[in-house]
């Protein structure tokens, strides 16, 4: 099924700008309850579909949609992270599907009846991306929603900074100390300080209030070390209704961080602190890969 570093690594694309290996409960969203973009392998042939799970007093239903239409589930059950349902799939018959939850990845299968075939499924809870230019309306701001900026500079810092702020809103942040940083190596001569070859970026919450910025911080609650040149193209990555690239994504990650390009300190529990910023957090990745040079 799903293993560890697959499984922090991909929610990590869906959650902030680069790749690292936070654990997937710090960020992820509750239940199972919402439409999910899964990958059907049927012998090597990959099939996206979309499943949808409704959820009513405790009780669970949902449609799975393909390329047949959309297709009625039935005995759908979900409890302690597992999925599991039956539907009648044209030209294959009536299969049953079970799966884990973690967070917001789905791992799991079709058994097809009578042949002792299975179809291995993953998939990633459909996120709707926020726009800065949306975000920047609500505000009254005029800001250009298609220009592009180099990964990690002073300006795509700032839309990040932008982003958290709109999508924080009016969260209290009192009593609450929470710090994250990103240092990427090797970055390019232009994005880093004199006598260092790193550049970074942070976020803070301390005094009820949150702040992002260009810059390392040691000593944050969060720390993630990756080498630039290999997390720029997943920076640029759109991942929203995309699970093929989420997926490819994951395996390039896992491989940097097998090869040591990739690391994580601190206590990866600590956004918990912070429930509006993890929730902000889970839409950043999109919103900047859009904006992303």
């Amino acid at each position: 099924m799903c293993t560890k570093v697959y499984c922090t690594i991909l929610y990590l694309i869906a959650a902030i700008a680069t790749i690292g290996l936070i654990s997937t409960a710090s960020f992820a969203a509750d239940g199972v309850a919402g439409e999910w973009n899964i990958v059907v392998d049927t012998q090597g042939e990959e099939t996206p579909a979309t499943l949808t799970i409704v959820e009513e007093d405790g009780n669970y239903s949902g449609t799975l949609g393909t390329d047949q239409g959309e297709l009625e589930l039935s005995e759908v059950s979900f409890d302690d992270s597992k999925l599991s349902f039956t539907v009648e799939i044209p030209e294959v018959g009536m299969s049953a599907f079970m799966a884990t939850i973690e967070g917001d990845l789905l791992d799991g299968k079709f058994e097809i009846p009578d042949t002792g075939m299975e179809m291995i499924t993953t998939g990633t809870r459909a996120v709707v991306a926020v726009s800065i230019s949306e975000l920047s309306e609500d505000r009254g701001k005029d800001m250009p929603d298609t220009t592009k900026y180099e990964f990690c500079s002073e300006e795509w810092v700032s839309l990040a900074r932008d982003y958290l702020v709109a999508a924080v809103g009016d969260a209290d942040f009192e009593g609450v100390r929470f710090s994250f940083s990103e240092t990427f190596t090797d970055a390019p001569a232009n994005l880093v300080e004199s006598g260092s070859t790193s550049t970074g970026w942070y976020v803070t919450v301390a005094n009820g209030e949150l702040r992002v910025g260009k810059g390392i911080l040691p000593d944050a609650d969060i720390r993630i070390t990756a080498d630039y040149a290999t997390v720029l193209p997943l920076a640029r990555m759109v991942f929203e209704g995309n699970p093929e690239g989420a997926a490819e994504a994951a395996k390039l990650g896992a491989a940097a961080a097998a090869a040591g390009k990739m690391s994580t300190e601190g206590d990866m529990t600590a956004i918990a602190k912070v429930p509006a910023l993890a929730a902000a957090f889970a839409k950043l990745h999109d919103t900047l890969a859009r904006r992303t040079l």
